[in-house]
């Protein structure tokens, strides 16, 4: 018989562990909705020879880049946090801009509902505007940038965001795991958009430890993750479609319910197969199978719940 994939027929989510959800379970009940919709961090500034700096406008603008450091870059960035916060700037030759992030955050800003979205994008998606208590007004929070993961201090995996500000000065752009569980949000669904961002380290009798556990002790009911690489183009359009699917039909809890199915299944039949190998990540098809969903919600049909409250 051909290779069916599993989300092919079936919607797919992953329980956290017992700790993780009797938090969520304690704090969420009563909990009123936030009163906005979406905040999305896209684009961030880098390195100094950013076009957005220079005004020269760079010539590599293609898809092929991935969410995540180049080889070699992880570990320096995270012996940065033990060398000082101000030296995570340094780092940021390792981290190519990713420009069509800018075109997935502009794409899901423009199916959102007209009030109540935020665009961090550029020098705006910075570190002070993740932690700002003004992200707990957002029913969704969206990341498209890079991503890095240190299996061994999962404390220090995160999310790379604008390293300089508009003056040019460097600045602290790595939002750590240590500091998100430290947030506070009322989300409903937090989407990191990046490389990896659903891997951590196994602790034994509680699961990965790592980013998403971090979100959903900060308040997000649900966080959308991937598992490998992801490639830069092919993940905006992914993204692009999983959003409209949630908003552009008239029956919405089907259509939230059917959104990330929908939006997997159409980059996958898009003429395209996977091949074997471990580098499933240069082709549109082959990212559509890197994002899974971690809920923290009560669970009494995992089909029927997934995407209720957006």
């Amino acid at each position: 018989m051909p290779f069916v994939p599993l989300m092919v027929h079936h919607e797919v989510t992953s329980i956290p562990s017992a700790s993780t959800l009797a938090v969520l379970r304690r704090e969420s009940p009563g909990r009123a909705p936030a009163e906005k919709v979406v905040a999305v961090f896209a684009d961030p500034v880098f390195d100094k020879t950013d076009e957005r700096m220079t005004g020269v406008l760079s010539r590599n603008v293609g898809g092929g880049h991935h969410r995540a450091p180049a080889a070699g870059a992880e570990e320096k960035i995270a012996a940065s946090e033990l060398e000082g916060p101000g030296k995570s700037s340094d780092e940021v030759q390792a981290l190519p801009r990713l420009p069509y992030t800018r075109q997935e955050a502009e794409a899901i800003l423009a199916l959102a509902p007209a009030t109540g979205r935020k665009a961090a994008l550029g020098f705006e998606a910075n570190r002070t505007a993740a932690m700002s208590e003004d992200l707990s007004k957002y029913r969704i929070i969206h990341f498209a940038t890079h991503s890095f993961l240190d299996s061994m201090h999962p404390e220090l995996s995160g999310i790379a965001l604008s390293m300089l500000d508009r003056q040019g000065r460097p600045q602290e752009g790595f939002l750590r795991s240590h500091e998100i569980f430290n947030l506070r949000l009322g989300a409903e669904l937090v989407v990191l958009s990046g490389c990896r961002t659903g891997l951590g380290k196994e602790v034994k009798g509680e699961g990965l430890y790592g980013m998403t556990r971090g979100f959903m002790y900060a308040g997000s009911k649900r966080v959308l993750v991937s598992l490998w690489d992801v490639q830069d183009q092919a993940t905006a359009r992914l993204m692009t479609d999983f959003y409209r699917g949630c908003w552009d039909r008239n029956d919405p809890l089907l259509q939230r319910r059917l959104g990330r199915r929908k939006s997997q299944s159409g980059v996958r039949g898009a003429g395209r197969r996977p091949t074997t190998g471990r580098d499933l990540c240069c082709k549109a098809s082959r990212s559509s199978a890197r994002m899974m969903l971690m809920s923290g919600a009560r669970q009494p049909d995992l089909g029927q719940q997934i995407f209720d409250y957006l």
